[in-house]
């Protein structure tokens, strides 16, 4: 099973050793891991707090609108809609104060995925949310742990799951990346429309935005005066989209990922007034104290290890 993680990072956490050192390293992430995992469970618990605002929203289910896996939605009454939107904080509060349970963790991801497909009914998609659910799904497959230390093979299984969350934590950002830049090679080359690979694409993207949604943001107008500056900032993120997994395979960029998380979706509400506050949270209190960060981690070290651009440094 320690086949699944990246070489480098399977001797990083201790995993495939049977020497003292990495069994101690293998104890330490086990350990910093629990500690992550009821953070996690806190900015769930936020989620939950979210959803309190929809307890009086529907007099008639049948006028909702669900993702079409979600149809039965419409079948319920108003006052088993009103129980799901209330009872999220309660049960989330609990799994975040005892997380060790698998059975609680099970709950909140049912409970997370139906109050989400409920939120989504209005005719609305909450991209924050989804990620959250995604990694939640891969933490309810760890099994319960025990208040004493497990065994060595439990921790390895625990760790898997745990790295499985991470991975659905942060693969939506690259399949984003991954989306721009195919998307981009499409309309250029089929369409010769303005792009992803035109100078002006960012304040473009920018300037129908704003038209679209009548809204305005602080560096919107700046950025579409200067598209050159915009064009940067479009390549960089999408750039580090693409490469948001990186610190799973690579651990010396994990908290390099959390501070990039952060600066690019507070852009996104200083450029387009779009605001992502559960990414924000989860860089500031989830993903900057991942267990698996390499400490003492140079600059130079850092830039080597960046797809493509790393050679540069080498």
């Amino acid at each position: 099973m320690s086949s699944l993680f990246p070489k480098r990072l399977r001797k990083r956490m201790g995993i495939g050793h049977k020497s003292p050192a990495p069994h101690r390293l293998l104890t330490e992430h086990y350990r910093n891991s629990l500690g992550s995992l009821q953070v996690f469970y806190a900015l769930v618990a936020f989620v939950g707090l979210r959803f309190i605002e929809l307890w009086d929203k529907v007099d008639a289910p049948e006028m909702l609108n669900p993702p079409s896996v979600f149809g039965f939605l419409n079948t319920w009454s108003p006052g088993l809609l009103t129980a799901l939107s209330l009872g999220c904080l309660p049960v989330f509060t609990v799994t975040f104060l005892l997380p060790r349970f698998q059975a609680l963790r099970v709950l909140t991801f049912f409970l997370l995925l139906l109050a989400i497909a409920y939120r989504c009914s209005f005719n609305k998609n909450y991209h924050g949310e989804l990620i959250v659910l995604y990694a939640s799904f891969a933490f309810a497959l760890i099994p319960t742990w025990k208040a004493t230390m497990p065994s060595r093979k439990r921790k390895h299984v625990h760790l898997h799951f745990y790295w499985l969350g991470l991975l659905l934590f942060l693969l939506p950002y690259t399949i984003s990346g991954l989306w721009k830049l195919g998307l981009g090679m499409g309309y250029q080359l089929f369409f010769a429309d303005i792009s992803f690979w035109s100078f002006e694409s960012m304040s473009t993207i920018i300037s129908q935005y704003m038209t679209l949604t009548k809204a305005t943001a602080p560096l919107s107008d700046f950025l579409i005066q200067h598209p050159l500056l915009g064009y940067a900032l479009l390549i960089g993120g999408t750039y580090w989209e693409i490469i948001a997994v990186l610190p799973l395979f690579r651990p010396t960029h994990w908290r390099s990922t959390a501070v990039l998380v952060l600066i690019f979706h507070v852009l996104s509400v200083y450029i387009l007034n779009i605001q992502f506050t559960y990414q924000i949270i989860a860089s500031l209190f989830f993903l900057y104290w991942i267990p698996l960060q390499k400490e003492n981690t140079s600059f130079k070290e850092w830039l080597q290890d960046l797809p493509i651009l790393g050679l540069l440094f080498r």
